[in-house]
Parts: C-alpha cells; sequence; structure tokens
C-alpha cells in the first residue's frame, strides 16, 4: 500500500507541542513496525533552515523530515497541489496529522482528530481570530465529517465527536498515543544537576510543562502556588517549562508578582527532551490543572519518571492518568493546594502515586499505537 503521512505539523509551531510530538513519534513508530507499505511524506513548502545533522531550534525545521520530504515525498501550498501530489504518486490512503487546511481527497483519507477545543470555548478561542483563521477552523471540522475515518486520541475526545459534530461512532477509532521510552526514573544525579544549574533552577520545585493558553489555567496554577508557599512551604520554586512561557513572560511576571511569587517563578523557555527527562525526575511533582485536554502528554511524561502528578478530574485527563494522579477539580484551587501539601507531607501517598502512575504509564507505548493504526490502514483499503 502506499501511504501518504503529513509530516506539516514538525513545520510550524505545533512542532514543539501535543501535535508535533504525536506526529514525530507516530511516523517514527509506523516507519520501525512496517516493512510492506511505501511510505510518501508530504509538508508545507520550506526549506531546512539548519544545516544537515545539526539539532533543530524550538523555531527551526527538522532537518531529517525535511529531507525526507524532498527524497521520497512532495510539497504543499494549498488543496490542489495536495490532491495533485496524492494522484500523481497514486497514494492509496493519506492519513492527516496537523489540524487545519490544506485538505486531502476525502474518501481516501484517515484524519487523527485531538480534540474540538475551538468549537467547544468558541469565546475564548475563536473570537480573537481573523475571519480566514475561523473560516479553516470550520472547514477543518467540517472536514472530519467527510473523512474515511477518524482516530481519535481518547475516548472522550471520540464522545465530543458524536456528540458536536454528529460523527457516526463506527467511523471512529481511538488509538491512544505512546511515550517515548526516554521518560523513565534516571539515576544521573550529576547530569541532572546540569541540567538544574543551567535553567537555574533549585530544588524543591514544583513543575509544569506545556503552553500557557487560556485552557492550561496557569492563572489558577499561579494562584494555587501562590496559596502553598502561605501554608509553609516557602522554599519551593515553581518551573513553567515549554516555548510560550517565554512568550506570556510579561503576563505571567505580573500575575506571579500581584501574588508575592515573583521571586519563587521561573520560566525555562523551551527545553529538550533530554533536558525534559531531567526535570521530570527533579521535580518534587507535576501540576497540570487544565481545564481540558484530548490527550495531555505531561502527566504521562512525569508518572513515567516516577514524579507524582497533580491534574484534573475532567476531560481526557482523569482517563488518561486514571489512579496514577491526584485529581481534583482545576477550578477549586483549596484542592490543588491540598493535594500539593499532601504529596509533600504523606510519604506514603506520594510513594503509592508513583508507583500507580509509573504501571499507569507502561500501558502506553509507540509500538502498539504504531500496530494499531496499520492495522486500521490496512481493514480500510
Amino acid at each position: 500500500m502506499r501511504i501518504g503521512i503529513d509530516c506539516r505539523a514538525l513545520q510550524n509551531t505545533s512542532r514543539t507541542m501535543g501535535i508535533g510530538t504525536y506526529s514525530r513519534n507516530l511516523i517514527r513508530a509506523l516507519q520501525a513496525n512496517d516493512g510492506s507499505h511505501h511510505w510518501i511524506p508530504f509538508g508545507f513548502d520550506r526549506r531546512p533552515c539548519l544545516p544537515a545533522g545539526r539539532p533543530a531550534s524550538p523555531g527551526g525545521l527538522d532537518p531529517l523530515f525535511e529531507q525526507w520530504i524532498d527524497r521520497d515525498g512532495f510539497r504543499v501550498t494549498h488543496a490542489q497541489s495536495l490532491r495533485s501530489g496524492l494522484q500523481h504518486r497514486k497514494i492509496d490512503l493519506c492519513h492527516l496529522l496537523e489540524f487545519g487546511p490544506p485538505f486531502a481527497t476525502a474518501g481516501r483519507t484517515i484524519a487523527t482528530a485531538y480534540d474540538l477545543i475551538p468549537l467547544i470555548f468558541q469565546k475564548i478561542y475563536m473570537r480573537w481570530r481573523y475571519p480566514r483563521a475561523r473560516w479553516n477552523i470550520e472547514r477543518h471540522y467540517r472536514f472530519l465529517g467527510q473523512v474515511r475515518h477518524i482516530v481519535a486520541t481518547s475516548e472522550y475526545t471520540r464522545m465530543d465527536l458524536v456528540r458536536i459534530l454528529r460523527i457516526p461512532e463506527e467511523k471512529i477509532t481511538v488509538i491512544y498515543p505512546g511515550l517515548h521510552p526516554v521518560f523513565r526514573p534516571s539515576e544521573d544525579r550529576r547530569g541532572i544537576d546540569a541540567v538544574l544549574a543551567r535553567h537555574e533552577i533549585r530544588r524543591p520545585f514544583v513543575l509544569y510543562v506545556g503552553s500557557c493558553d487560556w485552557r492550561k489555567n496557569i492563572t489558577g496554577l499561579l494562584s494555587a502556588f501562590a496559596r502553598f508557599r502561605r501554608d509553609g512551604f516557602k522554599n519551593f520554586q515553581l518551573v513553567l517549562a515549554g516555548a510560550q512561557a517565554q512568550f506570556w513572560k510579561g503576563k505571567l511576571s505580573q500575575q506571579a508578582a500581584s501574588l508575592g511569587i515573583d521571586g519563587a517563578l521561573r520560566l525555562t523557555g523551551f527545553v529538550s527532551e533530554e533536558d525534559l527527562v531531567a526535570l521530570y525526575n527533579a521535580a518534587s511533582m507535576l501540576v497540570y490543572p487544565s481545564f481540558y485536554e484530548g490527550f495531555g502528554f505531561p502527566p504521562l511524561e512525569a508518572m513515567a519518571c516516577g514524579t507524582p502528578v497533580v491534574t484534573s478530574n475532567n476531560s481526557s485527563l482523569k482517563e488518561v492518568a486514571a489512579d496514577g494522579a491526584a485529581l481534583v477539580d482545576p477550578s477549586d484551587t483549596r484542592a490543588i493546594v491540598e493535594a500539593m501539601r499532601r504529596i509533600v507531607l504523606d510519604a506514603s501517598f506520594s510513594q503509592a502515586l508513583i508507583q500507580r502512575g509509573m504501571a499507569q504509564a507502561r500501558r502506553f507505548c509507540w509500538h502498539g499505537t504504531a500496530r494499531q493504526t496499520l492495522h486500521l490502514y490496512e481493514s480500510i483499503i
């Protein structure tokens, strides 16, 4: 089978977010698990901005994927160029991984649906967009109703697709993303200390990993951390790791100052996967009080590293984290603080979270994700 695979999420801001993590690891796992199909990658009409062999920067392109597209695939600028590329290369099936246009021919397309956030929180995520951006979002969701089949990254996303878009259940298959094996407990104390020194972080600290848009509830996290410090834990830092934290630095610093925690807040900006593993291992806990997730990688990554996790009892988070994390109402500051306090003060509770979290994280592997995805390809062609 000749399969077109979407690399566009590795060429824009998605590459440092969950969609980029999903695309990168799924593509690699599909290639590693299969030798019988022919893969044709496609991406935006952009050229590598880094020399071959040099690691990609947060804003740059991945040279290995760019070279693969130029060697074995094709580039797209609009819907017609994608359709022409698929037709010219006689592709049997196309798997769309990126959110938004250009779109393929619906009849021979599988699309991964991560969430319906812009439709669920329209007043937050639609009102500020330019008309063309809103139009593209609406087109994307209409297109989901036309494709041959949809991969949902969680049962919660599947239910949203049925409830909001009225997509027939038989057109949706839930295939959970995996977890990279690099996320594991580490005994490299010297290496971890070097990472902390480089990012100017001191122990003990509370960690948050991810973007800083409204649904991530960073305001609630800052408020909870301020109360946590007032409750006697003044030696803790709060570390926000992620490329967007620097973008929102002014606003976050202002909020922290108003709460009296500006001296305890550390914004790392983008961190490499290697440094992220070290941060998870060094953190006293990960606190991730999101209002909504279609999957949510950071809680699982932290759990796999043996770090206690406090996260929300909503959306896919309660499904993915299950009993491996302390689940709280993200709008209840007191509940978040109480879970944080208990992790620090109750060793048996903390240890139980660590053990259950590591067991839950072991359920997610990219090999299994790729195997299920390949089976879906073969079942519909």
